[in-house]
């Protein structure tokens, strides 16, 4: 089958943890509402047209190198007493340096070479998590993929729950490597009362393993890469 690859890499990206508040931790993947709002941007879609043209898309992340996280000071404005009143916050949010991922997009191979020609030639500029935080470098390429059951995957996420499905490789080595899940909304939906705004729906947990692990699930091999596909 066909997929199309695309890799990127960064300046800077942050991508806050929803669950956090005054302390912002950055996720170290793009999540998939990130990534749809970069195929959005590249067609010139508004990020709502751009979640319904990808609700036939799946995703599949392979972190890359980066180098090393710092932590941004930024004032925000906090509304207080039930909105009677607006005051104002400093927090401090994570901001991974220079970063690279590796992300294939599986689905028609018509959209899939749209989505292919978009990104030669966005429409909006393209960032990774804030608006100010740009793609400085991006491929794509149409490759072929094998379905595989199972194998060895790192760096990479994981979505749903894993019970029984994730065998640690390195275990003889003396560390154990304990990975981090964050439950995660996939898709927005138009508030009932107030169209203009977005409420996050479909949470799932996702998992960022950052060690080879034996996955006993469904996986797309391309290239020698083992890439979990989640949407």
């Amino acid at each position: 089958m066909k997929v199309l690859r695309v890799t990127l890499e960064a300046l800077s990206a942050s991508f806050r943890n929803p669950n956090s508040m005054n302390y912002q931790d950055s996720l170290p993947f793009p999540p998939p509402t990130t990534i749809t709002g970069v195929i959005g941007a590249a067609l010139g879609k508004e990020y709502m047209k751009a979640q319904e043209y990808c609700r036939e898309l799946f995703y599949g992340v392979i972190v890359g190198d980066n180098c090393g996280m710092a932590k941004d000071q930024w004032a925000i404005r906090k509304i207080k007493g039930g909105g009677r009143e607006i005051g104002k916050a400093v927090v401090t949010r994570e901001v991974i340096y220079k970063p690279s991922f590796k992300i294939i997009v599986c689905g028609p191979e018509d959209k899939l070479i749209e989505i292919e020609k978009a990104l030669q030639n966005p429409v909006y500029p393209l960032s990774l998590g804030r608006d100010d935080e740009f793609i400085t470098s991006i491929g794509y390429e149409m490759v072929d993929a094998q379905p595989i059951k199972g194998g060895i995957v790192s760096d990479t996420v994981l979505k749903g729950d894993l019970t029984g499905k994730i065998h640690n490789c390195d275990i003889h080595s003396g560390e154990i490597k304990a990975f981090k899940t964050y439950w995660l909304s996939s898709s927005f939906e138009r508030d009932s009362k107030n169209p203009g705004l977005r409420r996050p729906s479909n949470r799932a947990p996702f998992t960022f393993v950052n060690a080879r692990v034996d996955y006993t699930g469904e996986l797309l091999s391309v290239n020698g890469l083992n890439f979990p596909i989640w949407r």
